[in-house]
């Protein structure tokens, strides 16, 4: 053999030899890749595939190399995968997640690379990865899903099926109410004998107590189920000071305690919820009255600081009550809690009052909080923020639900007596004792009443006559309230017609129904005799 030759011999051998190693080393990393790597022809035969591949299947290497895809898969993963098959042999690549039944890994994620050469696909390169770690968590965090979703349908149902029965509870306890009240009034008016009417004056209070007990009640759901809303008004911020002040005034009197008004830098004019800036201003209040048997009481705001954000207003009510001992304070404006929760205790309440007016504060944007020391006095206090409002010369907005102080005891009747005397007024309620009591109010104020059961009646009698007011109770047999409210506006007569709700519903939703309705006004039952006169007055001027 020439020099020639043996060099030649000698340069294949190395160029076999580095052949040889470059395959190994091509082998050694396919087979070391976390995956699975095959290599298939265009007439589907595996030509190459990695131990990842070789082991997925169970089977040694001449048991797949040259053999068709279409053979070495189950019929029902073949029908799954062929689609990807003959879109890579069209030279498309593809990537998908595969679902192997019966095989672990039972999850893949696939890719066919085609092998274009020359312009025709040779073939195609599988990769293949394990996805089954990352499938089952999905899965298990679509179940966890499934099952919150589960959950929460389950708690908005429950909540859906509280509201429902609050609002149930709220009407039918509020109906019989409004016949105690308003009966109680107009015996009290007729009353002769000093006896008497000192005796349905206690009715009259214990009933009134008992009402505040049922709204802090349903207040207290309201906050639970975040259903409770504020409103934004205008309203004179002193006005809405004395006149929670006028409130306590009675009672405070009855036992000859001082009330003491400080405005400070107040804004003469605010815009915000009053009704309940009212509400908590009486909690503070009716707590110092009730806890106080000699003294004074004083009432004091201050504007603290003013920015974009509005104004932060402080209100504070000082005593010279009983105090409060520093364990009791810690759990004061827990709901149901407090200072005496002893089965002899003196003082009586439902212990929301305080619970209240700290949720409504942060509401608000502020706070409450309270300093005592037993025996020396209480300073309740709490912050809002609101916003000024122009300086213009609208009404004074008041809580919704107070009678006015403004005028003294059967005034409102007696001006709707001389005002309104025979003015018309259609009244639908279908209790008949609330049918009695709203008639005997409306008739006692010198009103002519035409009255019916239900809202398919009033409609007719609305079609026939003319009425300067109606009266509808928004649940009613045949057709409620609000119904026969959008009837009535659609009436050409009536469509000015001042329409007042009357009704046991007194929920802020069912105020909204009934305003969108197109009724004018939302008089919740218990009516206070001389909130109905004063709110009459208002509308048939």
């Amino acid at each position: 053999m020439s020099r020639r030759q043996r060099c030649f011999q000698h340069g294949l051998a190395a160029a076999r030899r580095a052949q040889a190693q470059s395959e190994l080393v091509a082998r050694l990393i396919a087979d070391h890749v976390p995956g699975r790597i095959a290599y298939w022809d265009a007439q589907l035969r595996c030509r190459f595939a990695n131990i990842g591949y070789h082991e997925w299947f169970g089977l040694p290497s001449d048991r797949i190399l040259g053999r068709r895809m279409s053979e070495l898969f189950a019929p029902e993963d073949w029908a799954t995968i062929e689609p990807n098959v003959r879109a890579a042999l069209r030279g498309e690549a593809q990537s998908f997640e595969c679902e192997v039944r019966g095989r672990a890994p039972d999850w893949q994620w696939v890719q066919y690379l085609p092998d274009l050469q020359d312009g025709q696909v040779r073939g195609f390169v599988v990769l293949a990865l394990d996805i089954s770690v990352r499938k089952r968590a999905e899965q298990a965090l679509r179940a966890l899903n499934a099952e919150l979703e589960r959950s929460r349908d389950r708690a908005e149902a429950a909540s859906r099926a509280k509201s429902a029965f609050l609002a149930h509870m709220s009407h039918e306890i509020r109906t019989p109410m409004n016949a105690i009240l308003g009966l109680t009034h107009l015996l009290r008016r007729d009353a002769r004998e000093e006896l008497s009417a000192r005796r349905l004056g206690d009715i009259d209070a214990s009933a009134q107590h008992l009402l505040q007990i049922i709204n802090d009640v349903l207040d207290m759901s309201r906050i639970e189920s975040g259903k409770l809303e504020l409103e934004q008004i205008d309203f004179d911020s002193a006005a809405l000071v004395s006149r929670s002040v006028a409130q306590l005034s009675d009672a405070a009197a009855a036992k000859g305690l001082t009330l003491q008004v400080d405005m400070g830098n107040l804004p003469p004019r605010l815009r915000g919820d009053p009704t309940r800036l009212t509400q908590m201003l009486l909690n503070l209040l009716s707590n110092a009255v009730k806890f106080t048997e000699q003294g004074a009481i004083s009432v004091a705001a201050q504007l603290l600081s003013q920015d974009g954000e509005g104004l932060l207003l402080r209100f504070e009510v000082r005593d010279s009550g009983i105090g409060i001992s520093a364990e009791a304070m810690g759990r004061l404006f827990t709901p149901f809690e407090q200072a005496d929760m002893s089965s002899s205790r003196r003082y009586g309440g439902t212990g929301l009052g305080l619970a209240i007016t700290r949720h409504l504060a942060r509401k608000m944007g502020g706070e409450a909080g309270a300093q005592s020391v037993v025996g020396a006095g209480s300073l309740f206090w709490f912050t809002v923020r609101l916003q000024g409002a122009a300086q213009a010369a609208t009404p004074v907005l008041v809580a919704r639900e107070a009678p006015s102080a403004a005028l003294p005891p059967f005034a409102a009747e007696e001006l709707l007596r001389e005002r309104h005397a025979g003015r018309r007024v259609l009244l639908a309620e279908d209790d008949p004792v609330n049918q009695m009591v709203a008639w005997s109010l409306l008739q006692a104020a010198g009103l002519e009443v035409d009255m019916v059961g239900d809202g398919a009646q009033a409609l007719r009698r609305a079609s026939l006559q003319h009425y300067d007011l109606i009266l509808l109770d928004m649940e009613m047999p045949e057709m409620g309230g609000l119904e026969a409210c959008r009837a009535i506006r659609r009436q050409t007569s009536h469509a000015l017609t001042p329409i007042l709700a009357l009704t046991g519903n007194a929920f802020d939703a069912d105020r909204a129904a009934c305003l969108e309705a197109g009724m004018d006004d939302f008089l919740p039952k218990p009516v206070a005799p001389e909130l109905l006169y004063t709110t009459l007055l208002k509308r048939l001027g």
